[in-house]
């Protein structure tokens, strides 16, 4: 069975670190790749089931909101293998 994707960005590193913790705690999800996309934006990739996926959204955004600022959430539930290899493989080569 195919993984899922979910995306958090968030502004800082303390947010990032606040969301990524909640989302491993509540959510039985690993952390594929954490992209910095702009001026203290980071980007956190997750994979998982799906509704292990939506879960770890959903508490990683709240955690995230309460310590920073949240920019966009989004899961992806069934990624064609080029756009995986694209965000997680690729993730970091462009730093």
């Amino acid at each position: 069975m195919k993984q899922s994707l979910g995306m958090v960005e968030v502004v800082g590193i303390t947010t990032a670190t606040a969301a990524i913790d909640a989302m491993c705690k509540n959510a039985f999800v690993k952390v594929a790749a954490i992209e910095q996309s702009g001026a203290g934006w980071l980007t956190i990739i997750i994979e998982g089931d799906l509704a292990s996926v939506q879960a770890a959204l959903e508490v990683g955004a709240d955690a995230a909101s309460y310590h920073g600022q949240v920019i966009a959430v989004k899961s992806i539930p069934r990624p064609d293998p080029g756009l995986y290899d694209t965000l997680v493989k690729g993730a970091g080569e462009n730093s």
